[in-house]
């Protein structure tokens, strides 16, 4: 799986859409043009090309990329506030799953935060499946996986 990365730690806009969206396509592109005909991408919750908000925007913006680069089977998955350890610290997203996961009982599923090794699992159980065609996968479906 290939790691995004933050706006913070990518350094600025530019930097990070070069990581989650230029990287992301070249590799869809070059893997599909040396005969990959399954695809998986994790995305985010949010994600929408006309968003205002330029993380969303970005996000949004590669799912219709490489939804073009005509794979067979094309897998988009949408977590919620990813869990599990992170080489940096990130104090707004530690709160945020603190608070999240102390509530999550009274949370819609989909908006549960989920382990990242659960959408790993996921993404495995999409790439290991015979369906074709388009499927995004908000954080309510992954974790049924």
């Amino acid at each position: 799986m290939l790691p995004g990365t933050t706006i913070k730690v990518a350094g600025s806009k530019p930097a990070f859409f070069k990581v989650d969206f230029e990287y992301v396509l070249s590799i869809a592109q070059i893997a599909h043009a040396n005969g990959a005909s399954r695809f998986a991408l994790v995305s985010s919750m949010g994600a929408n090309k006309d968003s205002a908000i330029f993380y969303n925007k970005t996000k949004g913006a590669i799912e219709a990329a490489v939804t073009e680069v005509g794979y067979k089977s094309l897998f988009i998955l949408r977590p919620s506030v990813l869990l599990g350890n992170r080489k940096e610290f990130r104090l707004g997203e530690k709160i945020g799953k603190v608070l999240m996961s102390a509530v999550s009982f009274a949370i819609p599923k989909k908006y549960r935060p989920i382990e990242a090794r659960q959408v790993a699992k996921a993404m495995i159980a999409c790439m290991s499946s015979d369906k074709s065609g388009v499927y995004i996968l908000e954080s309510d479906a992954i974790m049924d996986l």
